[in-house]
């Protein structure tokens, strides 16, 4: 089971991490859609997202760009990123795709 948070700016595009109030949460099983929610963090701060979704047991996260610090925070707290310029629906095929790598 994977659980991937793809940033959600309510436009019809995938934001900035560091910008993002909102998360698609989907739960992902053997390639598969199981469950999607929607994630709200109030407090859109680095350090809350990250302590956030690592609660919620975060494999991946999905934005269009991340600054190095949030980068970094998310590394320790063992949650890969993706980035990815597309609207959430296409980023979430692309992740099922197999087509998304995360960055190094």
């Amino acid at each position: 089971m994977k659980f991937v948070a793809i940033a959600y700016g309510g436009d019809g595009t995938v934001p900035v991490f560091e910008k993002t109030a909102y998360f698609e949460f989907y739960t992902v099983l053997d390639g598969r859609k199981r469950q999607k929610n929607m994630l709200s963090i109030p407090d859109n701060s680095t350090k809350e997202i990250t302590k956030t979704l690592k609660k919620m047991r975060t494999d991946f996260v999905i934005c269009r760009n991340i600054g190095p610090r949030a980068l970094n925070e998310l590394r320790k707290a063992g949650i890969k990123c993706i980035l990815f310029e597309g609207g959430p629906n296409a980023t979430f095929k692309e992740f099922l795709n197999g087509s998304l790598e995360p960055l190094k």
